[in-house]
């Protein structure tokens, strides 16, 4: 943020270049870094551009991993507050036809990189048929996109 000198000689300086700079610190501080953008999304742990503790909160978007593409790729983000040498759990609950998926997994936030702490789970219930089907160990979530927010 930039510094604004709001008295000049003992005179106000409340004048354009001031009131525009305030604009511009409003703008930055509503504003994200992007630390780390991937279209496809990655399943491997993420190399942020800057340490997470420079950060007051980061968000995470991430999105279902999906061969098959049934009823499209459901996306979701997460925000962890004050980031640095945090544990975070990305979860999503998904439906399709008669089952509901319930899947999670935890990371870990450090400096720069996101690692992939445990594994993914998921445990799915049909509805109709009453049966649980439980998967561990599967593909984890597609991290797509990190942004970092200073304040």
């Amino acid at each position: 943020m930039d510094k604004i000198n709001f008295v000049n000689k003992g005179q106000p300086a409340i004048n354009d270049t001031n009131l525009n700079k305030m604009q511009d610190n409003i703008e930055k501080a509503l504003e994200g870094v992007v630390l780390y953008e991937n279209a496809s999304g990655s399943t491997g742990d993420i190399t942020l551009s800057e340490t997470a503790a420079n950060f007051k909160y980061l968000e995470i978007f991430y999105k279902r991993y999906s061969t098959a593409g049934e009823y499209g790729t459901p996306c979701k983000s997460e925000k962890v507050n004050n980031p640095n040498g945090k544990y975070a759990i990305l979860n999503m609950n998904y439906s399709g036809g008669d089952v509901l998926q319930i899947s999670a997994e935890e990371i870990q936030i450090n400096g720069t990189k996101i690692t992939r702490y445990s594994d993914y789970l998921m445990l799915g219930v049909n509805i109709t048929s009453g049966e649980i089907v439980q998967h561990e160990k599967t593909t984890h979530f597609l991290i797509e996109k990190v942004v970092g927010f200073k304040d």
